[in-house]
């Protein structure tokens, strides 16, 4: 999966959200509604009382903005492509059971989008090897499953 360092710069975000709204002449309710999320939501990032990135990502995307326009130091790092590489199933198939053996443990349960990003980034991780670091592989579900970057149900 994607993944990123992000912490919320809770003044910078709120000044950056204002000027975006006022930019676009929007109202903080409807933005939250268009983003479908709670009516409050943008109203408590702008009184810097912030939020989790799943949510600013929402409202950016409403707001035609990407996350590093709240954070100049935002950067997402993407796992490099797999062109041309050789697929190897059992590697695979290992990878989604440990996948599915810490969500089970944590009584935890995420999108198959989550689970194909987090399954492409431990295989890139693997690959070389043809084994699975099991601590990466675990660390990289606590990850996603803390980060606020997907929608987790318990």
């Amino acid at each position: 999966m994607a993944s990123a360092v992000f912490r919320l710069n809770k003044p910078f975000v709120a000044t950056q959200l204002k000027a975006a709204l006022k930019d676009q002449a929007l109202k903080a309710v409807q933005v939250s509604r268009e983003a479908k999320l709670p009516d409050h939501t943008v109203y408590n990032f702008l009184q810097k009382q912030g939020g989790n990135v799943a949510s600013l990502q929402a409202i950016a995307e409403v707001l035609g903005k990407d996350l590093s326009y709240f954070d100049p130091n935002y950067k997402e790092e993407k796992p490099e492509p797999l062109t041309n590489t050789p697929y190897d199933a059992d590697l695979y198939m290992e990878i989604l059971g440990v996948i599915n053996e810490v969500l089970k443990k944590r009584n935890a349960s995420i999108s198959k989008e989550a689970v194909d990003k987090i399954a492409h980034t431990i295989y890139v991780k693997s690959q070389s090897s043809g084994t699975v670091d099991r601590d990466y592989a675990i660390g990289a579900v606590d990850f996603t499953l803390s980060s606020g970057f997907v929608e987790v149900t318990y």
